[in-house]
């Protein structure tokens, strides 16, 4: 029985970069919802779309590429069954996750520093005597 010698080993960089993207973009998504739990209105809408944006780019596009199921324009130039068409289009898709999450993100968090946050109720203490 021959052995499959074309999977990495488990414990290299190559096969734990994938892994670390999606916990990465995972846990931007859920640490934005936090953050913008405190805001209302627009400013936590748009955080909230650029975090998703970007934990699709870091969590689904970038690990294909880590993995090497999708391939860059370069190297879909220089292979037999590779189409350069396919590829652009996901550079574009990757350049657009990224780039307009980046600044959807930032934009949320600016507007996000400059809008008052909604005034917190004072907490009532009822005094119980037996």
């Amino acid at each position: 029985m021959p052995l499959i010698t074309e999977l990495p080993p488990l414990a290299s960089l190559d096969a734990a970069r994938p892994v670390f993207l999606i916990l990465m973009g995972i846990s931007l998504v859920v640490i934005s919802w936090r953050i913008s739990r405190k805001w209302l209105g627009w400013p936590a809408r748009i955080l909230m779309a650029g975090a998703l944006l970007l934990g699709f780019g870091y969590s689904v596009i970038l690990p294909l590429y880590a993995m090497g199921v999708l391939m860059s324009p370069e190297a879909a130039l220089f292979q037999v069954d590779g189409d350069p068409v396919v590829a652009m289009a996901w550079q574009v898709v990757k350049a657009f996750s990224l780039n307009g999450g980046w600044l959807l993100f930032g934009a949320g968090l600016f507007w996000a520093s400059r809008a008052p946050l909604p005034p917190r109720r004072p907490v009532q203490f009822t005094i119980v005597r037996p």
